[in-house]
């Protein structure tokens, strides 16, 4: 088998999961990752004929793709700004609407000093970010979960920026006197909103493997989190 085989297979044991487009953008994501051969390479080498223990790692990631599980979470790392996260199932994986609120805080607050705090950081991946871009900003991130926060940590860590991290929960209020004498000049969030009644809409990737309480509310009370925010 050779590479362009190599990616027929892949597309074709996944028709019943993605779309043609989305498998072969997670096939160049795992060649690169475990070969280091990007699209480029692929084009001038795929008539080369391809080792058994790669179609072997292949079959072992396609059996998980086909369980649903998300490719972010088999390569253990997600994008985001096109800078590598850590990613698990304690956490989001980072979509398009994280890099929203970045680009919306950019563009809004100019001042390079500025205090911030993220809530529900995940894998931290906003207020990192806007260190690195923001080396005089002074963040701090919150979450519920102290896997998230130790997974938020290393990411921090991978990037040599300073980030506050407290376990807490925004909807106990008692936990919000740690920052009574507090004042911040940005609070960002990308909190649970999608109703526990919309569950039967999304896809077995997000409801299988991503974490429930960074996703759902209940229907009674779909704006909990906004209202202990603000």
């Amino acid at each position: 088998m050779n590479y362009f085989k190599l990616k027929q297979y892949f597309v074709n044991q996944l028709l019943n999961v993605y779309d043609v487009r989305e498998i072969e953008q997670i096939f160049f994501l795992v060649l690169e990752d475990l070969y280091q051969i990007s699209k480029t390479d692929y084009i001038l080498k795929k008539q080369e004929l391809v080792d058994d223990d790669v179609i072997l790692r292949f079959d072992k990631i396609l059996s998980q793709l086909k369980a649903n599980k998300p490719i972010q979470y088999i390569l253990k790392y997600a994008y985001c700004f096109e800078r590598k996260f850590k990613v698990n199932q304690n956490v989001l994986i980072p979509r398009q609407e994280t890099e929203s609120l970045i680009e919306l805080i950019q563009k809004t607050h100019q001042s390079p000093k500025v205090n911030l705090l993220d809530i529900g950081t995940g894998t931290g991946c906003i207020p990192i970010i806007l260190k690195i871009q923001n080396p005089e900003f002074q963040v701090s991130a919150i979450d519920i979960s102290k896997e998230a926060l130790k997974l938020a940590e290393k990411n921090a860590e991978q990037y040599s920026v300073e980030i506050k991290l407290f376990q807490k929960d925004i909807l106990n209020p008692k936990q919000w006197l740690d920052f009574e004498n507090s004042s911040f000049d940005i609070i960002v969030s990308n909190p649970p909103y999608v109703l526990n009644s919309e569950k039967i809409k999304m896809h077995n990737n997000v409801l299988d493997y991503e974490p429930k309480q960074a996703l759902f509310v209940n229907d009674d009370n779909p704006l909990v989190f906004y209202t202990a925010i603000i």
